[in-house]
């Protein structure tokens, strides 16, 4: 081989590299989808939060029933915490997230 040139891909010396260690976080194997449901928890809590606040704007303006209210309060309130509960204990907590969006 002369000097400054890389070996062939199929050499047995290129092909005794070893591939470099996995990450310990990120990625997109079955180990970094096993736990999106608790990084998108937060999220999921402070949009629906927050909806719940301009809808709560708008139940007001129209002076609507007290049903109604309740309705809001537990989708706005309750449905966070039912979709990770519900997350937690599935036996494919990142398809049961990508069901409950």
């Amino acid at each position: 081989m002369r000097p400054g040139t890389l070996p062939h891909p199929m050499t047995p010396s290129a092909a005794t590299v070893p591939p470099p260690p996995p990450r310990p976080f990120g990625g997109t194997g079955p180990a970094s989808r096993k736990n999106t449901y608790r990084h998108i928890y937060p999220l999921r809590a402070l949009g629906m939060g927050l909806g719940g606040l301009l809808l709560g704007s708008v139940l007001h303006q129209n002076q609507s029933p007290a049903w109604m209210w309740w309705v809001l309060a537990a989708v706005a309130l309750g449905w966070p915490h039912l979709a990770y509960l519900w997350a937690h204990h599935s036996r494919d907590p990142y398809r049961t997230r990508c069901a409950t969006c």
